[in-house]
């Protein structure tokens, strides 16, 4: 019987509908995959917690929720490395930034080694190992030690630009990575922010061509872009189109089609929406199947089709009786 129903709404539905109703089949595979990261996500964060509730910590839990943050998108830089591959990374600003944050500007970088001018000169970069010490409320000290570096810039005419400046360059690569190993923009140099760029990734953003369906489908439920803004931060803290991930897409289309709902108050008419009740077709698809039609001007067309159902079903309905 769950299968003559579907097939009912099939048959009803017009051929951009059932285009629709594909893609929510695709929609609904990445929703899947979804729900089987958020669980996982879900299982690591309690393991996270009950190492944090039963090995002494250096920091208190607001510190530690400021370490194990996702680095905001617009802190997010790009450069482009050798072989042609583009790199993420975040200026030095960012991550003293967030060193004086989190320990109250309590921390203390220190250079152990560093190669020598003329060693730098033979390999074409500045290297430098350096340690970075983080003071804890209690007066503990952590100390992470790691290597910078940065390449030497040639004049065009032969020579080196600037020595001091690719010296503070190594320094700063090394005061980042150091930062990174307490957990500061670690999911940057981690590759983590590569797996949420990754399309088929649900934390990645999503594409042009979904922003415009957001935008079009805005435009048709008349709250225009400003209401889609309101919409997207009251749901999901969003500020800009920009930021939406793929996982969110389908709720968000989903709070368009009921504002659509609320705000153009489409009735039905009765003998249409009798006809959707004798052949049990889902709340939900009724409005848009009758607002398809109606753009179109074929309700007339809508209307056979439903009485030819009608009538298949009824048919059907006294051959079982007998």
């Amino acid at each position: 019987m769950e299968n003559e129903k579907k097939d009912v709404v099939q048959e009803v539905i017009p051929p951009q509908e059932k285009k629709t109703a594909k893609k929510k089949k695709a929609v609904k595979k990445v929703e899947e995959v979804k729900d089987l990261i958020t669980l996982e996500n879900e299982e690591q964060k309690k393991l996270v917690e009950e190492i944090q509730n039963s090995i002494p910590q250096v920091f208190d839990q607001a510190q530690r929720n400021l370490l194990l943050n996702e680095t905001p998108r617009y802190k997010i830089r790009k450069r482009q490395g050798k072989g042609g591959m583009t790199f993420d990374y975040v200026d030095i600003g960012y991550v003293l930034e967030q060193l004086n944050i989190l320990t109250g500007h309590r921390w203390d970088f220190d250079i152990e080694w560093q190669t020598s001018l003329t060693e730098a000169k033979e390999v074409g970069q500045f290297i430098v190992r350096g340690s970075l010490k983080l003071y804890s409320n209690k007066g503990d000290i952590v100390k992470k030690t790691n290597f910078g570096k940065a390449d030497l810039k040639e004049r065009k005419g032969g020579g080196y630009l600037d020595f001091g400046n690719d010296m503070k360059g190594a320094v700063s690569d090394c005061v980042k990575k150091c930062a990174s190993m307490f957990g500061i923009a670690l999911d940057v140099y981690s590759g983590a922010v590569k797996r949420r760029q990754d399309e088929n990734h649900p934390e990645a953003p999503i594409t042009d061509t979904q922003r415009m369906r957001l935008e079009i489908l805005a435009q048709e439920a008349k709250i225009g872009h400003s209401g889609l803004k309101k919409l997207i931060f009251e749901k999901f803290d969003y500020t800009s189109t920009a930021f939406i991930q793929r996982r969110h897409f389908v709720d968000i289309s989903n709070a368009i089609e009921v504002k659509a709902s609320e705000v153009t108050e489409d009735v039905i008419p009765e003998d249409i929406a009798k006809g959707f009740d004798i052949l049990s077709i889902p709340q939900g698809k009724r409005i848009a199947i009758y607002r398809s039609y109606k753009k179109q001007d074929k309700l007339e067309e809508l209307k056979k089709r439903l009485n030819a159902k009608i009538d298949e079903k009824q048919a059907k309905d006294e051959e079982e009786k007998l």
